[in-house]
């Protein structure tokens, strides 16, 4: 195998198509699909991630060595590294619990389990199968997406999918929105990057979840159009006509589309709930009308509407 493949950054925001893009683009010639190196199921994510926000806010030239470590890893294949350490600190991590993880994080207590887990996790590494192409898919990586590019992503998606049918599905899934540090950092951010004020931590759960997913995704935007080379990617353009759509996606991306990819589509454009990627395609694009009762809309809306016009933002509204 190549020692660095080539590789693909996908970037977008929780429930926003990523996983189904992700996963399709990940069977085109000769590439591999990373699923959110960075994300909660990493043992090595939550060490790298200790000191930082869950979606990190970094400048494209700040120094964190453990999670360039982290990037390194999933942009040269992404696989566990498969040595003792690693299969100690998967096994601990997966009966850490959620309590666990909050307390290492913000009162820096550690448990045994913690420490085991901290001290066991390893990066992610090269793939030894014959890989030309590493597909990386991230949904906290949005205040921190130059950062993440320069090491090592040789060409740059964003999926950006309507606010509504993002926060319909949170929603839905009974996701409780960010409060805390996280969600201050969200509000400082809004302040200082576009002027806006957003819903304090005491506001609504549906408000919450208005402020954090438009500003994942007016981040992610603001980053794109400063950044041509960058691939725009609409979920609800592949939706309207995946077949025509992915196959030019993929070869923007530097992909090479192929019949393992065309079944993965077609076998995806199913009826499915959940978790699970298969959807039928072209009833996802306006879900969010059915999904949302009139007041939610006008509650959202009054959210993301605050964000700057400039980006063409509120026509997506409409």
């Amino acid at each position: 195998m190549a020692t660095h493949p080539h590789a693909v950054l996908l970037l977008g925001v929780p429930r926003g198509g990523t996983t189904w893009v992700g996963t399709v683009l990940g069977t085109t010639a000769g590439a591999r699909y990373v699923h959110e190196p960075d994300g909660t199921h990493e043992p090595f994510a939550f060490a790298a991630k200790l000191d930082l926000l869950h979606h990190p806010m970094l400048e494209p030239d700040d120094r964190c060595e453990p999670y360039e470590r982290l990037w390194r890893g999933a942009f040269a294949g992404g696989v566990p590294s498969g040595s003792i350490a690693d299969h100690i600190a998967r096994r601990v991590f997966k009966r850490m619990t959620g309590d666990d993880k909050m307390r290492a994080r913000q009162d820096g207590v550690r448990t045994v389990r913690t420490r085991i887990a901290l001290a066991t996790a390893q990066p992610l590494r090269g793939d030894d199968a014959a890989i030309r192409h590493a597909v990386v898919k991230t949904v906290n990586g949005a205040f921190a997406a130059e950062w993440i590019a320069r090491r090592g992503a040789d060409h740059v998606g964003v999926i950006s999918r309507h606010p509504l049918n993002v926060v319909a599905s949170w929603r839905d899934f009974g996701w409780n929105p960010p409060q805390g540090v996280m969600y201050a950092a969200i509000r400082d951010r809004a302040r200082q990057a576009w002027q806006i004020d957003l819903p304090t931590a005491d506001a609504s759960a549906l408000q919450r979840a208005a402020a954090m997913a438009t500003a994942l995704a007016f981040e992610l935007e603001t980053v794109r159009r400063q950044n041509p080379e960058w691939i725009a990617i609409s979920h609800e353009d592949l939706c309207s006509d995946p077949g025509d759509r992915f196959p030019k996606i993929a070869s923007a991306l530097g992909l090479e589309w192929n019949d393992t990819a065309t079944t993965k589509l077609a076998e995806s454009n199913r009826p499915g709930s959940g978790y699970a990627t298969n959807r039928v395609a072209a009833n996802e694009v306006d879900r969010w009308r059915e999904r949302l009762a009139p007041a939610e809309i006008d509650e959202i809306v009054d959210v993301a509407a605050r964000f700057p016009a400039d980006l063409g933002w509120l026509e997506r509204l409409a």
